[in-house]
């Protein structure tokens, strides 16, 4: 780590302390503001989540349901179409990140809601591999800006040593999604024939109806600006102020610097965090994509494998 850099992260921690010992912060009364946060924002940011999850995760579900024989996809296509989500995931998960910069968080984040939530419910009338593909590669581009900018939007609510507890809310959704999703599944595919539909094409129907009402959720109550949220009253609001010049003591100056970049991404602990997702994640999303067609390949029946997913 360079010595400039350093420097720079030392001025920031004592212009932290300086502000503090200016503006101090009862402990007691933070407790509530910080209860009353996550009470009003929380819930809203972990059905994000969950809704973004079941929406990339349901193509598992489908599958065993008889999706690739009705479009006539192979078991290679079907595995790109999987993959592919990725691609454009990966690719856009930067750009959205800054663009939350430059946009309101609600209409960014419920924007992307909006879009992931109609691409899933079309994904219900897909009658070919072209149209599988499209849609997973819009779907990605689009969920992949929504983790990002939930976890932006938690810097702009909570101090860093309030992130990480925030943080594993998000991988609880994950959880679940992996727990209900399967039962969901079960439950929707009862409908298969109704109005001339095949029971997977309302899993997507139903599942991306769900989504929009996440969508309205977030367009209705989450907070453009959390230090002036409709839900905290005058003292709270003088709180919020004093954290946010707390926070921005801390960081110091958010102008974008390539030397950081590069001291981040050569950091050993950057690296090694990376690496370690990166494992994670390879079981995580072939678990949870492949278990129903696992299950089915034991000997069970499409129903009994999504309750038992």
């Amino acid at each position: 780590m360079s010595e400039k850099y350093n420097d720079h992260t030392l001025d920031g921690e004592k212009n932290a302390v300086d502000v503090q010992l200016g503006e101090f912060i009862d402990p007691a009364r933070e407790k509530k503001l910080l209860a009353k946060l996550d009470l009003a924002l929380v819930p809203i940011i972990m059905l994000t989540y969950l809704a973004c999850f079941l929406d990339r995760s349901n193509i598992g579900n489908v599958k065993v349901a008889g999706m690739p024989e009705d479009i006539g996809a192979s078991a290679e296509q079907f595995s790109t179409a999987v993959s592919i989500f990725y691609a454009t995931y990966v690719l856009s998960e930067t750009p959205w990140a800054v663009l939350l910069k430059k946009f309101t968080p609600k209409y960014t984040i419920g924007g992307l809601c909006v879009v992931w939530s109609l691409t899933t419910i079309f994904s219900g009338f897909i009658s070919s591999v072209g149209g599988l593909y499209a849609a997973r590669l819009i779907l990605g581009a689009c969920e992949g800006g929504l983790f990002p900018g939930l976890n932006l939007y938690l810097t702009m609510v909570y101090k860093r040593e309030e992130m990480a507890k925030r943080v594993a809310y998000l991988f609880v959704c994950t959880a679940l999604a992996g727990a209900f999703g399967g039962l969901l599944a079960y439950g929707i595919l009862q409908m298969d024939g109704v109005s001339g539909l095949a029971g997977w094409k309302w899993v997507y129907i139903i599942e991306g109806i769900f989504s929009v009402g996440v969508a309205i959720v977030v367009f209705a109550f989450l907070p453009n600006d959390p230090n002036n949220a409709y839900f905290l009253n005058d003292d709270d609001k003088q709180l919020m102020q004093v954290r946010a010049r707390q926070r921005a003591a801390y960081m110091g100056s958010e102008h974008f610097s390539w030397a950081e970049v590069k001291v981040a991404l050569t950091d050993p602990k950057v690296i090694l965090s990376g690496l370690i997702q990166f494992c994670q994640d390879i079981l995580l999303y072939g678990f949870s994509t492949f278990l129903p067609s696992i299950i089915k390949s034991l000997g069970y029946n499409s129903l009994q494998a999504q309750y038992l997913n």
